[in-house]
């Protein structure tokens, strides 16, 4: 059985200070649930391929940790 999750940023609900919600998608069995992890970045500061944050984000050290 295979378990998969996946970290995406939703930019289709930016808010007013232009940060993105970053949700989780797990995967398992063919089923998929998705949730918001509660933490916002600005698109820019997102790297897709590797579902990270990049260092010079100021809040990066708090949403990774």
């Amino acid at each position: 059985m295979k378990l998969s999750i996946l970290y995406l940023l939703y930019k289709a609900k930016t808010n007013s200070t232009g940060k993105c919600p970053i949700r989780c998608r797990i995967t398992f069995r063919n089923k998929r649930k998705e949730f918001s992890t509660g933490q916002f970045i600005s698109p820019s500061n997102w790297l897709s391929k590797q579902q990270a944050i990049k260092p010079d984000e100021p809040d990066a050290n708090l949403i990774e940790a």
